[in-house]
């Protein structure tokens, strides 16, 4: 009886761990983007919704992050302000182009894994909120 009991919890530790992580590979985007930033992959996790990108940095040109974007998700108005950023440093801190692309990570608290929509988005250099990316999730 005890490893009947034992194999079951086991199993219900691996399907809810299992559960936890939701990759969403290509999301649909629509609305306005920044001219040359794709988003590849969302990751929502028990921790951290993680979006994955890239975008092109030509031989000379230079790049550095703030941490103003949000996740928002239009039918609650729940706004998710990010934590931390990997592969772009944090301004004034500049990283400098070679001509090649750069993968970077904008990381967000963990957002409903059952939200099929989203919107990423920063404020605006008028303080107003601006359009960045609109996605819709697809599990």
């Amino acid at each position: 009886m005890k490893k009947h009991w034992i194999l079951c919890l086991l199993a219900s530790t691996f399907l809810i761990s299992h559960a936890a992580v939701k990759m969403i590979r290509n999301p649909f985007i629509e609305g306005r983007g920044m001219k040359g930033w794709s988003i590849d992959s969302i990751q929502i996790n028990d921790t951290a919704t993680i979006a994955y990108g890239h975008f092109g940095l030509g031989k000379g040109w230079t790049s550095s992050a703030e941490l103003d974007n949000y996740i928002e998700i239009p039918l609650s108005g729940k706004k998710y302000p990010q934590k931390g950023i990997k592969g772009i440093p944090l301004a004034p801190a500049k990283i400098y182009g070679d001509g090649g692309s750069v993968n970077f990570e904008y990381i967000f608290p963990p957002i409903p894994v059952t939200t099929e929509k989203i919107n990423i988005t920063s404020k605006d250099f008028d303080g107003k909120d601006a359009a960045w990316y609109e996605c819709h999730i697809r599990w």
